[in-house]
């Protein structure tokens, strides 16, 4: 039996570290360390069948990159701004969640569906274009789209796109007024 099974080590052809873990029929499985080519940690936690399932992630500069535990993510970008919290099972994104820009303003809050969102929630688009509603695999099909234009607050029905669009004169964040019921 040539498979790696127990406490190992592989090494990259540089002779570099790659990782150093628990194996099962050459496979990552239990708590271990994956490493870049460059010696930076990539990983570090726990593995099931090859797949990083609970611990830390790393970008290449050493930079948090992502956080699992307990069926919860938070996902940074390569600045350390937070882009994503939500519920994370099966290596995807599963139940509540928000999306962040790189500003920290949210983009989607809601449930998503195998990283698809999916359900209630609200979304905003790098236009400012704000889709509130019922989602199904990242599309409204039902409820409103929003815009602010010019301190005002222009809204849609997608169901009436016949009738003329509403115009608020006062604006408040679409976050705001609609996510906090």
């Amino acid at each position: 039996n040539d498979k790696l099974n127990g406490q190992g080590r592989l090494h990259y052809e540089n002779g570099q570290l790659k990782s150093e873990c628990e194996f099962k029929n050459n496979m990552l499985n239990g708590q271990g360390k994956v490493y870049y080519e460059n010696d930076q940690l990539k990983y570090e936690g726990k593995f099931e069948n090859n797949t990083f399932i609970q611990g830390k992630a790393y970008y290449e500069n050493g930079q948090l990159k992502s956080e699992i535990n307990n069926d919860q993510i938070k996902h940074y970008y390569e600045d350390g701004q937070l882009t994503c919290e939500c519920e994370f099972k099966n290596n995807k994104l599963n139940g509540q969640g928000i999306i962040y820009d790189k500003k920290g303003e949210i983009l989607k809050k809601g449930i998503f569906v195998d990283d698809k969102f999916t359900g209630f929630g609200a979304s905003e688009n790098k236009h400012g274009i704000c889709e509130y509603g019922k989602f199904e695999n990242d599309i409204l099909i039902d409820g409103w789209i929003l815009l602010v234009l010019d301190n005002k607050f222009i809204w849609r029905d997608i169901n009436r796109p016949d009738k003329l669009p509403y115009i608020t004169l006062s604006y408040k964040s679409i976050f705001d007024h609609f996510l906090d019921e």
